[in-house]
């Protein structure tokens, strides 16, 4: 009989099973409300009427969503900032690899110096 057969571990694992599943429930809980609420009406809404389910299903707000430009614009400026932010992260981080791979670079420890030295700070 091995620690993994005793009572306590067996209870132990059930209600930090148990623990784990409600702390879940509660994390999503806000998500699915939300998703309800997109698909409800705005009577039922204002009327505090979804929980979990929608009430009086439509697709209203999606369609002033998509017909909305401000939301086009932002949605390419996400993807532009992400790309070009993308990009010149990972050319800037592959030069620096290629360099410091040089063992007969001048500086070379200067370079790491700064290298490590921006990771022992966050940016914000």
């Amino acid at each position: 009989m091995g620690a993994r057969d005793s009572v306590g571990y067996r209870w132990f694992t059930w209600i930090n099973g148990t623990l784990l599943v409600i702390f879940c429930l509660a994390m999503l809980y806000p998500f699915v409300t939300i998703l309800a609420q997109s698909f409800s009406g705005a009577g039922a809404i204002r009327a505090g009427l979804v929980s979990v389910w929608p009430v009086d299903f439509n697709l209203d707000t999606y369609k002033a969503v998509w017909q909305n430009q401000m939301f086009w614009r932002s949605y390419r400026n996400t993807v532009v900032y992400t790309v070009v932010g993308t990009t010149i992260a990972m050319v800037l981080t592959t030069l620096l690899a290629y360099v410091l791979s040089k063992k007969h670079l001048r500086g070379r420890n200067v370079l790491i110096g700064l290298a490590v030295f921006t990771m022992f700070f966050n940016g914000g």
